[in-house]
């Protein structure tokens, strides 16, 4: 295999973008392929392993190359570490002098503390630790530094898992499995682009994690009842309650982002889906004497039951955020108990699994003058390493009968 200066320099641009300016790999990535569109498709796929494996080890492979964020050439230091850790020549360029290959590979080869080896940030560490335990942290943080599955939630208000797995193959040969415990999911033996495909585009399946479609049943949502998704976004969970809703009832979805909400009627329109109606939050606010049956709080967090997918996040979170991330929980169940009629349901959700943004904020909540109208009926915690999809926190919050 043999590393060209062009893709270096792609990749360098990547991760200056990511980790200096914040920006989204699911973003930056693409444009990287439209920027070379002289890279081939092996040379795309050596810029996605190289670009995900940098982002998942960038400490561990700072400390083996000794090398340091100070450093004028580090993102490209980086990238060579990459090579010598993946026994590939390194080429002999001016900005690969100061790594010592044999003393790389000796420093990436000995034992290390499990925060270096699986290259977190010591306050994640330490938050995941206090969550879990350290023996199951240690699972999770393993769990989270591998690649994502590709799983489809299949749409039953036009076919069945079955039929599309069939199609699927019969159409484009794509090999695809059903998934015990998760009855709309199907996983994709390979990743590939399916946003041209017809079925796509006829509404036949959407892109959604599997524990991320657990929210649907876990609601337990019911045909003609009237439910509100406060923070809808563009959509994924509220197109799934629908379906379990048999397109009856009323579903009311908000969000503070306008353009997540057309994004949200688009992917209802071409999923069949007829219940949905959008509003902007502040008109939801001023009418508190509305009440729902089921009322989902799809709360901002910080993510980290996600970073398989958006590896980013261990070095674009911060302390700060999280803090903030923590005040936006906590006054959404504040507000989303005003809309809970007695004897309503009140979820709360997180792609989270860190206690301050879950279990915390359900005990302060339950514990607050309003909160105490309500009642925890269950909770449910799916980590990475044990079911093999995204990390994420639910809770049912059950009111009173006479609150």
């Amino acid at each position: 295999m043999k590393i060209y200066k062009n893709i270096i320099s792609g990749i360098v641009l990547g991760l200056e973008r990511i980790l200096d300016q914040k920006q989204p790999a699911r973003i930056v990535l693409p444009q990287l392929f439209k920027m070379n569109r002289n890279w081939g498709s092996r040379d795309r796929k050596l810029v996605k392993r190289i670009f995900f494996d940098i982002l998942r080890y960038k400490a561990l492979y700072s400390y083996a190359g000794e090398i340091s964020y100070e450093n004028a050439n580090y993102y490209r230091e980086l990238v060579g570490v990459w090579c010598v850790v993946n026994n590939i020549t390194l080429p002999t360029w001016e900005e690969f002098t100061l790594i010592n290959a044999k003393r790389t590979i000796a420093r990436f080869e000995t034992e290390l503390k499990p925060v270096l080896r699986e290259s977190f940030p010591v306050w994640i560490y330490r938050l995941g630790e206090r969550a879990l335990g350290q023996n199951l942290w240690h699972k999770e943080m393993e769990a989270l530094n591998n690649t994502a599955l590709l799983v489809l939630r299949v749409n039953r208000l036009k076919i069945t898992p079955e039929e599309l797995k069939e199609t699927l193959f019969e159409q484009h040969e794509i090999i695809a499995q059903l998934v015990d415990g998760y009855p709309d999911a199907l996983i994709l033996e390979k990743h590939i682009n399916l946003h041209t495909f017809s079925l796509y585009k006829k509404g036949y399946f959407e892109i959604q994690d599997a524990n991320s479609q657990r929210v649907a049943s876990f609601s337990k949502v019911l045909p003609g009842q009237k439910v509100l998704d406060i923070c809808a976004g563009s959509g994924g969970k509220a197109i799934h309650l629908a379906n379990c809703m048999l397109n009856k009832g009323t579903l009311i979805a908000t969000d503070l982002r306008t353009k997540k909400l057309d994004q949200l009627k688009m992917r209802a329109k071409r999923n069949g889906v007829k219940i949905i109606k959008t509003i902007q939050i502040e008109s939801l606010l001023e009418n508190e004497h509305q009440s729902f049956d089921v009322v989902l709080v799809d709360a901002p967090c910080s993510g980290t039951g996600t970073i398989r997918r958006r590896p980013e996040i261990k070095w674009q979170l911060s302390e700060t955020a999280m803090s903030q991330f923590q005040d936006q929980q906590s006054e959404l169940l504040q507000n989303s108990a005003l809309f809970t009629k007695p004897m309503g349901k009140l979820v709360y959700v997180t792609c989270s699994i860190l206690k301050e943004e879950n279990q915390d904020q359900i005990s302060s909540f339950l514990t607050s003058p309003r909160g105490q109208n309500f009642e925890l009926e269950k909770e449910n915690y799916l980590l990475c390493h044990q079911t093999g999809f995204d990390g994420f926190y639910m809770a049912c919050l059950k009111r009173k009968r006479n609150s």
